[in-house]
């Protein structure tokens, strides 16, 4: 099997993109060019019944020929007004669609950066720094904190946090009703819309299958944010892996010091054998 590169990915999206908005830009072309094929019937139709009426008696040769072309006239309008009508339909069709289609091309986008973004560093400070970035900057959230859970003491201890001063927060037991259970079961806690606006609006455990990593508690949208969109979900679906994953990988990498920033051949053959 074939595995795309980050390149083939960027350059593939890029390409659905563009024939997204060719396709819509051709659909109001066409239009267009109804419109104008339009008025100009009207005014053809318009002096050939004036010429009709004016040419001479019934029978007379110029009278039936400007009649007959009257009657094509009349006929090719009424089926260009169909035609025009149905592009009219698509295109407010297409339009939506190609609105929709440029939502989640952007959603696809957060998604692919903040995914390259976690597993382009093995820096345990950078991956914090860009887990910050993520929820603060792609979710939109004025106040949360991280939490890296300590095995030893079973407790979940904040690292990083913003719109609120470290030295603030306090350890989170797993006995804890919301953040510890979410924690707990690494399942994700969101707050009732009905629910009084009271502890966090959502915790986002950081987990992978053998273990639980931490948690992400997220207090306060910003002001412009009215609730949290399905992206966001999508992006807490990533963080609650992905994050997990990097922040566990970089902390065990930086502690295993110099020999452990090296891929060893043998071990990796020891492994598969």
């Amino acid at each position: 099997m074939t595995m795309k590169t980050d390149a083939d990915g960027h350059e593939e999206f890029v390409n659905l993109f563009e024939k997204g908005l060719s396709f819509t830009k051709e659909i109001l072309a066409e239009n267009e060019r109804l419109r104008f094929r339009m008025a100009t019937l009207e005014a053809e139709v318009e002096l050939a019944r004036r010429q009709s009426g004016t040419a001479g008696p019934a029978g007379d040769p110029l009278v039936d020929s400007l009649r007959r072309q009257l009657a094509e006239l009349e006929a090719e309008r009424t089926r260009l007004l169909s035609s025009f009508r149905e592009v009219e339909t698509l295109n407010r069709d297409y339009q939506q669609r190609y609105s929709e289609i440029e939502n989640e091309h952007n959603n696809l986008a957060h998604l692919y950066i903040a995914s390259y973004q976690l597993h382009s560093t093995l820096s345990f400070r950078e991956v914090v720094q860009v887990v910050s970035e993520i929820v603060i900057n792609l979710i939109g959230v004025a106040r949360f904190a991280l939490y890296l859970f300590d095995g030893k003491s079973e407790l979940l201890e904040p690292i990083a946090a913003e719109g609120v001063e470290l030295s603030a927060l306090r350890p989170i037991d797993l006995k804890d009703p919301i953040v510890g259970k979410a924690a707990r079961t690494k399942e994700r806690y969101l707050r009732d819309a009905a629910a009084p606006a009271t502890g966090p609006v959502a915790v986002v455990p950081l987990a992978t299958l053998e273990s639980l990593v931490g948690a992400i508690v997220i207090d306060k949208l910003l002001v412009q944010k009215a609730e949290l969109s399905p992206v966001d979900f999508e992006l807490f679906n990533l963080l609650g892996v992905h994050a997990a994953t990097a922040l566990s990988s970089a902390l065990l990498r930086e502690q295993t010091g110099p020999e452990g920033q090296s891929l060893h051949l043998s071990r990796a053959r020891a492994l598969l054998a």
